[in-house]
């Protein structure tokens, strides 16, 4: 129980941490004229909350280590990919986070199957949902950055990638979720161990 009570606190304390860079991040921009990357620094926040969301409205428990995992995955990708310009100047940064981030949909697709009590012995419909999951969920990133760059954004870098960035984008989720997948496969434990997600 102390042990929990720690890890709460300290994840109270990163989203904290996130509102005040957020906030920082805001203004700084604001200062610069750069409005997509002030407003979009500010979604951090809902971003952020969106586990406590969750919460709220269903009541489904969401495990503490799911959560760290999340915030770190926001940090790497939110603040520093976007905010702070790291895609920009690493340009495999980019792959990299969208493969962690296929990973992290196969995860997430794992815990509702065993929410729903979806037998284990089912591999192949595991399988299919993970994946199907996965693509999904990509495609709505995808279709959000291009909502983003109608508005002035960049962030599919279409003057210097176009289609191009946005398939290996997709490529490199489904690798990720793939690679869960193969493993949940052949893990008869990972599969089982998946509800304490």
């Amino acid at each position: 129980l102390c042990y929990t009570n720690m890890v709460n606190k300290l994840i109270s304390l990163i989203k904290k941490i996130f509102i005040i860079i957020a906030i920082g991040l805001f203004c700084v921009e604001a200062l610069k004229n750069n409005w997509f990357y002030a407003i979009y620094a500010l979604a951090v926040i809902p971003i952020a909350m969106i586990f406590d969301l969750i919460k709220y409205a269903t009541k489904f428990r969401i495990s503490q280590k799911m959560e760290l995992l999340y915030l770190t995955f926001i940090f790497f990708a939110e603040i520093l990919g976007i905010n702070l310009r790291v895609y920009y100047l690493l340009p495999a940064y980019d792959k990299i986070i969208h493969l962690i981030s296929g990973a992290l949909t196969a995860i997430l697709a794992i815990i509702i199957l065993r929410y729903f009590k979806i037998s284990a012995s089912q591999k192949s419909f595991w399988t299919i949902f993970i994946l199907s999951l996965t693509a999904g969920i990509a495609v709505a990133w995808e279709v959000f950055e291009y909502i983003i760059d109608l508005f002035g954004g960049d962030m599919q870098r279409t003057s210097t990638r176009g289609i191009n960035d946005t398939m290996v984008d997709m490529i490199a989720a489904l690798i990720g979720g793939g690679l869960v997948a193969l493993f949940v496969r052949r893990s008869k434990k990972m599969v089982k161990q998946s509800g304490d997600c």
